[in-house]
């Protein structure tokens, strides 16, 4: 049995703690590639969400100035329209959109022009 070799506990224990590094690292990019995605996806639904609403605005059916995001919690949204006259063509109204995070801070801002009844 002289010419058997295997390997000495010393040996195993390394590579099991070579192992247990590159699992380590794989599970630390994963979670952090999910937690990106889980912020783009809630993004998403902002942005889905404030363009709904923006439309809304936009074609005179919503009628508020201010209120909160559809089911998203904190998120606030504010309209301003002004009537302005151009060329003596048609009364038209700017519509500026606002939507605010939970914190307070605009979070983005959209304009567009509509015809005034």
């Amino acid at each position: 049995m002289k010419g058997e070799r295997g390997f000495t506990l010393i040996e195993v224990l390394v590579a099991l703690g070579i192992a247990a590094g590159a699992l380590l690292l794989l599970l630390s990019a994963n979670n952090g590639s999910l937690r990106k995605s889980m912020g783009a996806r809630e993004d998403l639904r902002v942005l889905r969400s404030a363009e709904s609403k923006y439309e809304e605005c936009l074609l005179g059916i919503e009628p508020g100035v201010s209120g909160e995001l559809g089911g998203l919690e904190g998120w606030r949204w504010e309209v301003f329209r002004n009537t302005t006259y151009v060329a003596q063509l048609k009364k038209l109204k700017r519509v500026q959109f606002v939507v605010y995070r939970p914190e307070g801070q605009k979070a983005f801002e959209w304009g567009g022009i509509r015809e005034s009844e």
